[in-house]
C-alpha cells in the first residue's frame, strides 16, 4: 500500500482513506472479528511440537481487504492465469 517513499500507491488511495478515518478500536474490533470468522469457517492449520500436550490450532493470516491491483498489473496477471488453465 505504501511506497518506499511512505506516499500512498495511487491505486490504494481508497483503501487508505477508509482505514485512516477509523479510530483504533474499531480496527482491532474488525480484526477480531475477521480472526473468528476464520476460526468459524475452519480456515486454520495446526502446528505440532513434541513438547506440547495439544496441538495449537492458528488462523491463517490474511489481509482485512483484497490488494487491489493497478490496471497494468491486473491485465498481466489475468493473461498469466489464463494461459494457466488451457
Amino acid at each position: 500500500m505504501i511506497e518506499k517513499d511512505l506516499t500512498v500507491r495511487s491505486h490504494y488511495e481508497g483503501v487508505h482513506r477508509a482505514f485512516a478515518r477509523m479510530k483504533p478500536p474499531e480496527l482491532a474490533a474488525r480484526h477480531t472479528t475477521m480472526q473468528q470468522r476464520i476460526l468459524e469457517e475452519g480456515i486454520t492449520f495446526t502446528l505440532y511440537a513434541q513438547n506440547q500436550s495439544e496441538p495449537l490450532e492458528r488462523t491463517i493470516p490474511f489481509d482485512y481487504q483484497r490488494r487491489p491491483l493497478p490496471i497494468f498489473e491486473r491485465v498481466s496477471f489475468c493473461r498469466r492465469l489464463a494461459r494457466r488453465q488451457c
